[in-house]
């Protein structure tokens, strides 16, 4: 019991300095873990010295276009990424950047110069991207576009094809890879009324 004890004072002893330590790296003004997208962390070659925050030269333009767009040019998120990504803005590892990461890049703090780490908001010293007025005006103009309606997309083939089964109608639906690839998919109709009937049953 004494030994078990021990072991437990100590492990809540290291987790008090880890959270001590990360602390005052906040009130340093350099946000624990992985930057957002736009910025980097470069390694010191000196063994002791703290990692640095850099902006990413190749990424950042596209960054304060986003909120420019919004603001600017009255763009909802999804048209502004959908513009972006035609520009050429892709992630760290060359992927498709997603919806929801374009509304999570919009309201992000750290571009202007904050961060929020647990629930307590603290002053960066990295290099802002945008100004905090062009983030404040983002998010009192930032929309979400509502989904499309049924039957708004034409597809060739609905009104052709027959189901090999039933020799009901088909359906087409688009799906896009993580490449950028836009693939069209064709189902029955019955089908399709049946999965949704089957998952109304279930809830």
């Amino acid at each position: 019991m004494i030994l078990c004890s021990q072991a437990k004072l100590e492990n809540d002893n290291r987790s008090k300095n880890v959270k001590r330590g990360l602390r005052t790296k906040c009130e340093m003004g350099v946000r624990p873990g992985r930057p957002p997208i736009g910025y980097k962390m470069v390694r010191s070659e000196r063994f002791g010295e703290p990692s640095t925050i850099e902006v990413d030269e190749e990424r950042a333009p596209y960054i304060k276009k986003l909120f420019t767009y919004i603001v600017e040019k009255g763009m909802s998120g999804r048209e502004a990424k959908e513009k972006l990504q035609k520009e050429g803005f892709r992630n760290i590892s060359g992927g498709m950047v997603g919806y929801s990461r374009i509304f999570n890049i919009l309201q992000e703090p750290f571009y202007y110069g904050e961060f929020v780490y647990g629930g307590i908001r603290y002053q960066g010293n990295h290099k802002p991207v945008i100004t905090k007025e062009l983030f404040q005006k983002t998010q009192s103009k930032l929309r979400r576009t509502l989904k499309g309606k049924w039957g708004r997309k034409q597809f060739y083939f609905n009104q052709i094809l027959k189901c090999a089964e039933c020799c009901s109608g088909v359906s087409g639906t688009e799906h896009t890879n993580r490449h950028g690839k836009t693939y069209v998919y064709y189902k029955c109709n019955i089908q399709v009324q049946q999965i949704r009937r089957n998952k109304k049953v279930q809830m």
